[in-house]
């Protein structure tokens, strides 16, 4: 069956399969963020320890991400994949019974952050599996479906989980996470193939841990491409991002937190993300990925400015849907450029270097805008973090323009671009 241009990558049966499971599962993952958010933020009231339980997941993961990389470049990725998210599925379940009565928010943490650890293995060995279930020609409409997939998560698992609260309790909310992690874990291993990795040398090697590291560093940072999108994603997730995280709060004492508030925030966020995804392919060959690029990101800054002077949920609304397909643009081609640039013998590495980058800097980010919202209003810290994204773009496109080339390369509406990256080589 011929499916239409942004589809086309649902023709390989192991893509197919996974992106559907994945989709599954990551309804179930926001629908236990937004039900422990919500429930955090009416026990404690405070956005800094909203921002903690909504963040130390993606810490956790980043932290550990690293060595889940070298893991998944030495040995099948299918079968580390499987590993790690039965273990995910049986720490869900443990989270699911604590919260049937008197919850402790330190254990909560203490169990998404064992969630996290799992998805340090998990994250790095399925990203590295997409360029093995679809051809090289069809790798950024499977980036953007996988893109998809996450914010339909977002936007059925928040709304499930704000039409869901009046009947079930956030126990059997997270009850249900638990459930979708065991239908991704079927999904993998339907799975047909070798997914063992081929090393340029010919075999495994017989280095240690900090030595295949090591090579992984050194390969994301000699590669331009790699170490660019790098750099912008560090961005991002200093700035603009830190927002997602501190919905429940915002909505909460800032928005006058109505009912499902911060679900409909979310799932807007996630609307938005959905068309910034599925229009990023179509843009790059209209207008080329430099100038999709600082389109999605002026896009941001000014979401994000509205969004934080918002006086009523209904005027955050379009803001939210504005920050969602702003930030999808910016994360699809730079996601692109990564899995195009990077070796196929170190590509989990660099992937989980990728992951470490992101869930570090967003959960220190996300946790210092909470604990400074605190004091000075998060109206303020938000203005603030959309004042900084601006100006590092104008300094990125100015006197740090260099990258602009590398991020153009093959890019035919982007002609002035490659005749600089041709002089320059």
């Amino acid at each position: 069956m011929k499916l239409p241009g942004p589809l086309s990558a649902l023709r390989y049966r192991n893509f197919a399969i996974f992106w559907s499971a994945a989709t599954v599962s990551d309804i179930g993952t926001w629908m236990q963020m937004i039900a422990v958010g919500v429930l955090v933020a009416k026990i404690t009231g405070k956005a800094s320890a909203t921002g903690l339980v909504s963040i130390i997941g993606f810490a956790t993961s980043g932290l550990l991400a690293p060595l889940g990389g070298v893991l998944s470049d030495r040995f099948d990725r299918r079968k580390m994949l499987l590993g790690a998210l039965a273990s995910q599925a049986l720490t869900t379940t443990v989270l699911a019974l604590h919260l049937r009565s008197n919850p402790s928010v330190a254990f909560m943490t203490v169990l998404i952050a064992m969630q996290g650890a799992a998805g340090a293995v998990a994250n790095p060995a399925a990203q590295a599996l997409i360029p093995a279930m679809v051809p090289r020609s069809e790798l950024l409409k499977a980036i953007s479906l996988l893109t998809v997939c996450w914010n339909s998560g977002r936007i059925f698992g928040s709304l499930l989980a704000a039409a869901l609260a009046s009947w079930l309790a956030p126990a059997a909310v997270v009850a249900i996470n638990a459930a979708s992690f065991v239908i991704l874990f079927f999904g993998v291993a339907s799975a047909r193939g070798d997914f063992r990795v081929v090393r340029p040398e010919g075999g495994l090697r017989t280095t240690s841990l900090l030595e295949e590291f090591g090579i992984g560093w050194h390969e994301l940072w000699t590669s331009r491409g790699c170490r660019f999108a790098l750099v912008a994603f560090f961005g991002i997730q200093m700035t603009i991002a830190t927002w997602v995280g501190l919905i429940p709060i915002y909505a909460q004492n800032v928005l006058g937190n109505s009912p499902g508030l911060a679900s409909r925030l979310t799932a807007l966020q996630g609307f938005g993300s959905i068309i910034g995804a599925t229009v990023a392919a179509g843009l790059v060959a209209r207008f080329g990925r430099p100038r999709s690029l600082f389109g999605g990101s002026i896009i941001c800054v000014l979401g994000l400015l509205g969004y934080s002077r918002a006086t009523s949920p209904h005027v955050a609304y379009p803001f939210a849907f504005m920050l969602g397909a702003g930030a999808l643009v910016y994360f699809v081609l730079f996601g692109a450029l990564m899995q195009r640039e990077a070796p196929e013998f170190a590509r989990a590495r660099i992937m989980s270097i990728q992951q470490s980058v992101i869930g570090v800097s967003y959960g220190f980010a996300v946790v210092v805008a909470g604990l400074i919202g605190d004091r000075v209003g998060l109206r303020l810290v938000l203005c603030a973090e959309a004042v900084l994204f601006a100006l590092c773009i104008a300094i990125a496109i100015g006197p740090f323009r260099s990258w602009l080339p590398v991020l153009a390369k093959g890019d035919a509406p982007s002609l002035r671009w490659q005749r600089i990256l041709a002089k320059s080589d």
